[in-house]
C-alpha cells in the first residue's frame, strides 16, 4: 500500500477531478473548509471510522474533495488486522526520491532477489520525458493552494498523521 501526504494528495484530486473552467483556489478552500466542518461535526456524534466510512459525510460537500481519504489510519489499521504483516505500507515521497531504494525494499520485504540496479534504471524505471502522472497544463496556471487552506488541511489531518506514524511506528508518516 502506498500513501501520499493527505493535504498534496487532496489537492492533486481536485486539481485533476475539477472542470479546469470552473477550478481556483479559492473554489478548493471553501470546499475544504466546509469538507473540515462537516467532519468534525460528524466526529461530535460519531467515531472517526463511522464518519471515513459514511458517504454522506465524505461526498456531501463535493466529490472532488473527499476528505476521508486521507485518514490513512483508519484503512491501514484495517488492512493490516486482515493481512498482518503481509501488508507493507510505503510513502510516495519516498518512492518519488529515490525508486530504486523503495524497489529493493519491496524485494526484501517480498523475500525475493533484488534486481541489478542497471536492468532497474533501464528496464523497470525507464525514464520518460514527461512522466504520466502530472498536472495538466490548465491545473499548474492555477498555482497552489491558498496558505490557509494548506492550514487547514495540515491541521485537520495532523492527529491521523500522527496516529498512523505511532501504529506503524515510523515517524516519517507523520507528515511533519
Amino acid at each position: 500500500m502506498i500513501v501520499r501526504n493527505p493535504t498534496e494528495r487532496m489537492w492533486s484530486d481536485y486539481l485533476a477531478f475539477t472542470d479546469m473552467k470552473r477550478a481556483s483556489v479559492e473554489m478548493f478552500d471553501d470546499l475544504v473548509h466546509r469538507q473540515v466542518g462537516l467532519f468534525n461535526d460528524c466526529l461530535s456524534r460519531r467515531d472517526v471510522r463511522s464518519c471515513c466510512d459514511d458517504p454522506s459525510v465524505a461526498l456531501r460537500v463535493s466529490a472532488e474533495v473527499v476528505l476521508p481519504i486521507g485518514v490513512y489510519i483508519c484503512f491501514v489499521r484495517d488492512w493490516k488486522e486482515k493481512f498482518g504483516d503481509q501488508l507493507m505500507v510505503l510513502r510516495l515521497e519516498d518512492y518519488m526520491k529515490d525508486q530504486i531504494a523503495v524497489l529493493n525494499d519491496i524485494f526484501k520485504f517480498l523475500d525475493i532477489p533484488q534486481l541489478n540496479r542497471t536492468f532497474m534504471e533501464t528496464t523497470i524505471l525507464h525514464v520518460q520525458e514527461k512522466p504520466a502522472n502530472t498536472r495538466k497544463e490548465e491545473a499548474v496556471s492555477i498555482g497552489d493552494m491558498l496558505p490557509s487552506t494548506r492550514k487547514a488541511l495540515d491541521d485537520f489531518y495532523r492527529p491521523y498523521n500522527q496516529a498512523l506514524s505511532r501504529y506503524l511506528n515510523d515517524s516519517r508518516f507523520s507528515y511533519t
